[in-house]
Order: C-alpha cells, then sequence, then structure tokens
C-alpha cells in the first residue's frame, strides 16, 4: 500500500511542482533522496489511514460504471488542471465535446497537476459559484481559461 501510494503521488503532481519543491540540491543524488523521502513519507501516511481491503471494492465499482458522454441531458462545466498527468487536456477536450448539453471547459492553471483540486481552493471555488450560480445554460462556452 504505502509503495503503490508513493508510485502514485509521482502522477498526481506536476513535473513542474517536483522540480520546483526538490530542484537538484548539490546534484542529483540530493535531488533522489529528498524526493524519495517525500513520496515513501506520503506513501506511509496513506497506508495508515486507508483500509487496504476496500480497494477491491473500489476497483469493481470503478471497472463496472460506464458512462456515455452524449447521453448526459444536463448543462456541465468541466474542469482540468493544465498540468494532469492522469487526465490530460485532451482528454477533457474530448469530454466536452461529447456531451449530450451545453459544456464549458475551464483550464485551471496549476503547477500541482491531478490534485490541483485539491491544492487550488480558491479557483475551484470560484469555478463551483460561478457555475451554480448561471440561470441559462445556453450561457455555457465551449472553453475558458482561468
Amino acid at each position: 500500500m504505502e509503495i503503490a501510494r508513493s508510485l502514485a503521488m509521482t502522477t498526481y503532481r506536476s513535473a513542474e511542482e517536483l522540480g520546483e519543491r526538490f530542484g537538484a540540491g548539490d546534484g542529483p543524488l540530493d535531488a533522489c533522496g529528498a524526493i524519495e523521502d517525500y513520496l515513501l513519507s506520503r506513501g506511509r501516511e496513506f497506508a495508515r489511514r486507508f483500509d487496504a481491503a476496500t480497494y477491491p471494492c473500489l476497483s469493481a465499482a470503478i471497472d463496472a460504471h460506464r458512462v456515455r458522454p452524449e447521453e448526459i441531458r444536463v448543462p456541465a462545466v468541466v474542469v482540468a488542471s493544465d498540468t494532469d498527468q492522469l487526465v490530460p487536456l485532451p482528454q477533457a477536450r474530448e469530454l466536452v465535446a461529447r456531451l449530450g448539453a451545453p459544456a464549458r471547459l475551464v483550464v485551471l492553471r496549476s503547477r500541482f497537476g491531478h490534485d490541483a483540486f485539491l491544492k487550488e481552493t480558491g479557483a475551484v471555488a470560484r469555478i463551483a459559484a460561478e457555475a451554480l450560480s448561471l440561470a441559462d445554460p445556453g450561457k455555457l462556452g465551449k472553453e475558458a481559461g482561468r
């Protein structure tokens, strides 16, 4: 569990953020040691608070879940991080294009990759408030930057 979470952290954050945080130190080996310590500590903390027995249930639920975007009939705002490695911007654009109702893509500029929605709480709150305040779904554009 610890190792899996440690490895996963390398895709949750952007290369930019990890580079800023750990840099090269006095040499490549210093940076490797620092990032390794960080990743292992994130893995240990996650394993302490998450029950590994829930993974088979979670995995089965994900595998059984199928949604056809074309069948979604309500307006949507899709938020994507420009540095997300797990759900790259082209996939978010494709989702918006395939949705069966008016949709808007908001690109969140963030150095935090897939974790942007956890780290950029102010921006996400503004996007959600704006989306919820739209009385006319026809006002949804195709793409907007933040």
